[in-house]
């Protein structure tokens, strides 16, 4: 297998993948099934590591040279094989264990990027939130449980980060440095302004919500883009691949940095949608004419009882509680 794709491999699960990687990677695995076959093999493994190892830091030179003779002697031994039979099973199974040394050190570290800049990881924890400065002047805040990785200094003709959750992103306008931010499945491009990205690895979409300027929004894997502008959502669904504008785009995107919920003739479903994110609740609609009605109020310091029991005064309806963080609003009308 070569080594570069499975650096290739590496850099799209982290997210660190550009545009034209992910298309090299996506041909090669479309080329021949043992190449799928490996990277599924890879990807098992990887999702297997990375709970178990998460400090683990090998030394990743010695492991590149250990594993490119491994690969060498496998195949002046061994004649290929055209279908994964057991044998030939194990040997990839033995050669994967090499490159988990390779890719857990890379996402540890970042060294497989064989790059001179410093690189500096930020993360936060539940409940918490981080506000980080850059060189150039940008100021990035990270939501709980999320990551930032990002040089030191920038260096060339862009200025790139890769994030892993949300964020919101004030950025410095320089129109000879575009500014890029690589997420798992999207990359998102912009010359100065800011904006919110939220991009969770157990979520199905990645959105961005824009408050000033301009952003493209793209996908990885597609390569399609749109443009954003103040006050636009972008939405990429990351099962349908689907590239969009979102009809009702949240005027809650940073409801999280600000502490206020905003709604002003708002469907009363990206109401509920609004409310689940901010509060970390399940809440159903039972009467499914009432997603389009509209609501319009502002919460300055909001507490969920408090509006759940104005949103059934508003609409005639029921509140009932199912289970612990889990409600049903029952019955109703639009007024």
């Amino acid at each position: 297998m070569n080594l570069k794709f499975i650096t290739l491999i590496h850099k799209n699960w982290t997210g660190q993948s550009t545009i034209d990687e992910d298309q090299q990677l996506q041909d090669w695995e479309q080329d021949k099934a043992v190449h799928q076959a490996y990277a599924d093999d890879l990807s098992s493994i990887w999702k297997a590591s990375a709970e178990q190892i998460p400090s683990f830091q090998p030394d990743v030179e010695a492991s590149l040279a250990r594993f490119k003779a491994r690969i060498n002697q496998e195949e002046i031994n061994q004649t290929p094989a055209h279908t994964l039979s057991d044998d030939s099973s194990n040997r990839w199974m033995r050669i994967a264990a090499a490159v988990l040394i390779i890719v857990v050190a890379g996402f540890v570290g970042n060294k497989m990027m064989a790059s001179d800049e410093e690189m500096l990881f930020v993360q936060t924890t539940s409940e918490e939130t981080k506000s980080i400065q850059l060189v150039d002047g940008s100021e990035i805040t990270l939501n709980e449980e999320s990551s930032l990785s990002y040089p030191a200094h920038f260096k060339g003709d862009i200025r790139q980060v890769e994030l892993n959750g949300e964020a919101f992103f004030d950025i410095e306008r320089k129109p000879d440095q575009p500014f890029t931010i690589l997420t798992t499945h999207t990359q998102i491009t912009v010359l100065g302004t800011s904006f919110n990205v939220r991009s969770e690895l157990d979520e199905s979409t990645t959105a961005v919500n824009v408050a000033t300027g301009k952003v493209q929004l793209t996908s990885k894997k597609t390569n399609e883009s749109i443009i954003l502008t103040k006050g636009d959502e972008g939405v990429y669904n990351h099962r349908s691949q689907i590239l969009n504008t979102s009809t009702y785009p949240s005027t809650n995107a940073a409801s999280w940095l600000d502490g206020r919920l905003t709604f002003n003739k708002t469907p009363l479903t990206v109401v509920v949608q609004d409310l689940e994110y901010y509060f970390d609740v399940d809440i159903d609609i039972e009467n499914t004419q009432l997603e389009q009605c509209k609501y319009t109020s502002l919460f300055n310091t909001p507490k969920l009882m408090d509006i759940l029991e104005l949103l059934t005064t508003a609409f005639d309806m029921e509140l009932e509680q199912t289970q612990k963080n889990s409600y049903l609003l029952k019955g109703g009308q639009c007024k």
